[in-house]
């Protein structure tokens, strides 16, 4: 026992003894102890699959027109938060040129982000400069979700987005692991808080005009995004262009080749409307060139009534047409509406059945 308790005096001794050298070695140490001890935990980098920052260097080292396009960044990012807008939608992708060969390292925090300035070197990212960024989140989309979502918008629903601790993104690339993705011109704005990094790889499938992978979407998929997103600034006015009715812009979506509406206004012509897309019409949809002159061209002042509008005349509601058949007049609908805007012809004449299709649609969908 008491040869156990000299062990105890002996090895408490020596603690203190090694204490108070460290002390002594901290005070008289020309570069001080905590920097020592930060190199010596920087040393282990080898040992955690993120490369750490070597030394945050003085702002100054930093280009005058990086400071700019990093500022600038911070206010683009923030302006995005403040929108009040209905997520999923897009933002452009704020302009990185001026970084040059320096990028963005991008860590979220629980309340807000740092965005830093970083230079890749071959052994890590130096940080050179850095910034807060209040109540953002980035991210990476989710490409199997989102390549869901515009082929079908009740599925953008799901989950568009993968949480991520840290992005670098150099211009128009991101990182993810050791190779550079191409990035979309958009970022998706998920939610209120969240806006996230969309990665391309070039066409995987030359028959197929949107595809996808674990980590990124199909180029090709950026024309259709851009077509069945809407823009999150974007404020979009009813188009009533050549006496036909198109309703908004940003309710149209691209698919199998053409240009349909997919909202709930009754005023455009069934053979625009998504659900026309399976159905055997002479004509429906608009093709490219079609979609962007009537939503360029201004539009009408927008009609007020109810009803389908095409090609300068006024059909009414569906619910007011009937089909009739006669021994001498054929088949045909004709309208049983009062609506005096009606040209007295449709309650005689009417429409034939493919006419009545093309702008109303099947009989059973009243």
């Amino acid at each position: 026992m008491a040869a156990e308790n000299v062990l105890q005096k002996i090895i408490g001794l020596i603690l203190l003894i090694v204490v108070f050298l460290i002390i002594v070695f901290g005070y008289y140490s020309r570069e001080g102890f905590i920097p020592k001890l930060a190199d010596k935990a920087l040393s282990l980098e080898k040992y955690i699959p993120v490369k750490l920052s070597k030394k945050l260097e003085p702002s100054k080292t930093v280009p005058d027109d990086v400071v700019k396009a990093h500022a600038s960044f911070k206010t683009t990012i923030e302006s995005y938060l403040r929108q009040k807008t209905v997520s999923p939608c897009l933002v452009s992708m704020p302009n990185l040129g001026p970084m040059r060969d320096l990028g963005l390292e991008l860590s979220n925090l629980d309340a807000k982000s740092k965005s830093r300035v970083v230079r890749e070197t071959p052994d890590g990212y130096v940080a050179l400069s850095v910034v807060d960024i209040e109540k953002a989140k980035f991210c990476l989309v989710n490409p199997a979700n989102l390549h869901r979502c515009l082929e079908n918008k009740e599925l953008c629903k799901e989950i568009l987005y993968r949480d991520t601790t840290t992005i670098r993104v150099f211009n128009d690339k991101v990182k993810i692991g050791e190779k550079d993705k191409s990035l979309a011109p958009y970022l998706l704005k998920a939610d209120d808080n969240r806006l996230c990094f969309i990665p391309l790889h070039r066409v995987g499938n030359i028959f197929k005009g949107c595809d996808y992978s674990d980590v990124s979407l199909d180029n090709g998929c950026v024309s259709i995004m851009a077509a069945n997103l809407n823009k999150c600034a974007e404020i979009s006015q009813p188009t009533f262009f050549g006496g036909t009715f198109y309703g908004n812009k940003n309710e149209w979506r691209f698919a199998d080749g053409a240009y349909y509406f997919a909202g709930t206004d009754a005023r455009v012509p069934f053979m625009f409307r998504i659900e026309a897309k399976d159905v055997s019409l002479g004509r429906k949809g608009l093709v490219e060139t079609e979609f962007n002159k009537v939503f360029s061209s201004g539009t009408q002042k927008e009609p007020q009534k109810d009803g389908v509008y095409y090609e300068e005349k006024f059909y009414g509601k569906k619910e007011d047409w009937k089909f009739e058949s006669g021994a001498f007049s054929g088949k045909k609908w004709v309208y049983k509406g009062t609506d005096s805007e009606v040209q007295p012809s449709m309650k005689t004449t009417g429409l034939s059945i493919e006419e009545k299709l093309r702008l109303f649609g099947p009989p059973g969908e009243e």
